[in-house]
């Protein structure tokens, strides 16, 4: 009964984890975009006429190339791309420290991947739409930085 209300209330309209996944994606970009605005501030050749809005292109340009590349290096590392690294890496830990030999590390590289596929996918799309957002708005300042 619990399960049939949750449903209905999530067909109706606001869905609450889209709104958290939105803004924590967005918080994570504009806090990249911070840091390279920081680190274009105080870090660049201070010898070159830099106008306004040739800043604020390289900082939204790479922000959003960033973010876009963050974005495939969790989906590839989602559908397993780094397994083998992963479960090599956890092995030889367990290996050389010998901690408690049941770590819920599978036996097998096989039973690992198994139970790899098992887990649900997130490919962290509002990631990826607003990294995208902020890479288009990052070009459109370029063009405009160089028609002018």
């Amino acid at each position: 009964m619990e399960q049939e209300i949750a449903v209905e209330e999530q067909e109706k309209g606001f869905n609450k984890k889209l709104l958290i996944t939105y803004i924590v994606s967005a918080s994570i970009v504009i806090t990249i975009g911070v840091i390279f605005g920081l680190m274009l501030y105080f870090f660049s050749y201070k010898g070159t006429e830099k106008t306004m809005i040739q800043y604020w292109a390289d900082v939204v340009s790479a922000t959003g190339a960033v973010g876009v590349l963050i974005w495939l290096f969790t989906l590839l590392t989602s559908y397993g791309a780094f397994d083998m690294i992963v479960y090599g890496t956890r092995k030889m830990f367990n290996a050389i420290f010998r901690r408690n030999p049941r770590t819920g590390l599978p036996r097998t590289y096989s039973e690992y991947v198994e139970s790899r596929r098992e887990k649900e996918h997130n490919n962290y799309w509002p990631f990826l739409f607003i990294s995208l957002g902020i890479l288009v708005v990052g070009i459109i300042l370029l063009i405009i930085n160089y028609s002018i």
